[in-house]
């Protein structure tokens, strides 16, 4: 059982994604830690982070192997807000 919002948040979510990903930072443990922030992590649907998300890193990463320089910049945007807060809510009252 979720013992705080975001956990209840992350665990209906089901992934917990990361926007830069582990992989691309790490040439030192240290920089690679620094991806395992909350503000780096975001609650997402296990299709979208295990095809969709997967395969834009993919293509993001053949890019750079050609000599590309890429400025990526990500974030979020939430589609129904209101189910998000019913969860929460609802996790609140079973608290």
């Amino acid at each position: 059982m979720p013992t705080t919002p975001i956990q209840a948040l992350m665990a209906a979510a089901n992934r917990r994604g990361h926007l830069c990903p582990s992989d691309d930072r790490d040439n030192t443990a240290e920089e690679n830690r620094t991806t395992f922030i909350l503000s780096n992590i975001v609650p997402q649907a296990p299709t979208f982070n295990q095809q969709s998300w997967r395969l834009l890193e993919e293509y993001c990463r053949s890019l750079v192997r050609q000599d590309n320089e890429l400025y990526i910049i990500a974030g979020t945007w939430v589609k129904g807000v209101k189910a998000i807060k019913e969860r929460l809510v609802h996790w609140r009252m079973a608290n």
